[in-house]
């Protein structure tokens, strides 16, 4: 049986928590619906990464994301970097992680919903907890007279310690940036062979930057062996085509953290990936679904 309490506050913001005999999440509807906390009851794991020197306030939409990165799963939506596309100004990382949403509690299910201030996009997620999982079921609307090209893409930010595994089921691996990368080479490079890139290292000052690619199936997933713990994403390959793996191991403003992240396109930029034919398009007056599984648990390859 799962509970949903809205009467909870943090830090001055509304909080939702969802919780089961396994579980307890809780969602901050405020900041685009970011999921705060994952934890793992039986584990007595929090799972998620937390900025340890931020504190949570609301944002105006455009905001700058890097010096506001509070850490929980956000997502992306419908852009990366801010940039002008067919006229329209993308604002950096988005408009969803700013943007306040509805929540509503119904049974064992919290939804939430709302619609984007400057894209013509409606956006609702919905909420249940299963045994050991958080199931995700998404709906987003083009409401608009034109179709829309997006970049969607999830970000889960999570906690690591060295020796903590990367399981993505990709074919090959690009540098997303070289500034951030420890690779030597900008070509692409065979993914399952590179193993050295799949363990996070000693947490002594670099960081990571890749898209993986080719993928087998829809699961990315961080798990720690001998800590006995994972963190697994399954989600719809038709729709998220690729991960993006970013992780500062210390060299990004002196944080340690790790995120996987399936998203619509390999390509930073809306502007590249539509040129492409690469990005997720929504015609007008239509509406596309997504089912995602959140799963946490005892360390499981």
């Amino acid at each position: 049986m799962t509970l949903i309490d809205t009467q909870w506050t943090y830090q001055g913001l509304p909080l939702i928590r969802l919780e089961n005999d396994i579980l307890r999440v809780e969602v901050l509807p405020t900041l685009g619906g970011k999921i705060w906390t994952l934890e793992h009851r039986g584990l007595r794991r929090q799972f998620l990464w937390h900025h340890p020197r931020h504190r949570l306030r609301a944002l105006p939409v455009g905001a700058n994301y890097d010096d506001h990165f509070f850490g929980g799963f956000d997502e992306l939506l419908p852009n990366d970097i801010p940039e002008t596309v067919q006229g329209a100004t993308l604002v950096d990382h988005g408009e969803l992680w700013t943007a306040p949403l509805q929540a509503q509690a119904e049974g064992e299910r919290l939804t939430l919903r709302g619609q984007l201030p400057l894209t013509p996009l409606a956006y609702e997620k919905r909420l249940t907890l299963a045994k050991g999982a958080l199931l995700l079921d998404y709906t987003l609307t083009n409401l608009g007279r034109q179709p829309l090209n997006l970049l969607w893409k999830l970000h889960p930010a999570l906690r690591i310690s060295e020796g903590a595994e990367v399981l993505v089921p990709a074919a090959r691996a690009r540098v997303a940036d070289p500034a951030w990368s420890r690779q030597a080479h900008l070509q692409e490079f065979d993914w399952q062979r590179e193993t050295n890139a799949h363990v996070v290292p000693l947490l002594t000052g670099s960081t990571e930057f890749l898209y993986l690619l080719d993928l087998a199936e829809g699961q990315c997933a961080l798990g720690h062996r001998q800590e006995n713990w994972m963190f697994r994403l399954s989600f719809p390959k038709e729709i998220f085509s690729s991960v993006w793996l970013f992780a500062s191991f210390g060299g990004w403003r002196d944080l340690e953290l790790l995120i996987l992240e399936p998203c619509t396109t390999p390509h930073i930029s809306l502007a590249e990936c539509a040129s492409r034919g690469a990005c997720l398009r929504l015609a007008p007056k239509t509406t596309i679904n997504a089912a995602v599984r959140v799963e946490v648990g005892a360390y499981d390859r």
